[in-house]
């Protein structure tokens, strides 16, 4: 798991090297994903799908 958040960390953009997110405007780029049929970016839902799978393995305890 931690191997695949490094992957995904280091060949993702970071949501601070978009101008609409510089700006404050933080559902643009979510917005644009949506409009032209793209993927969404990562940081948007890769603590969402962490959070989950820890959730999901404390319950198995």
């Amino acid at each position: 798991m931690i191997k695949i958040n490094k992957e995904v960390g280091v060949n993702t953009i970071k949501p601070e090297q978009i101008s609409s997110i510089k700006q404050g405007l933080l559902i643009l780029p979510w917005i644009s994903s949506r409009h032209f049929r793209t993927p969404v970016f990562p940081f948007y839902w890769k603590e969402l799908l962490l959070c989950n799978i820890v959730k999901q393995k404390s319950a198995d305890l």
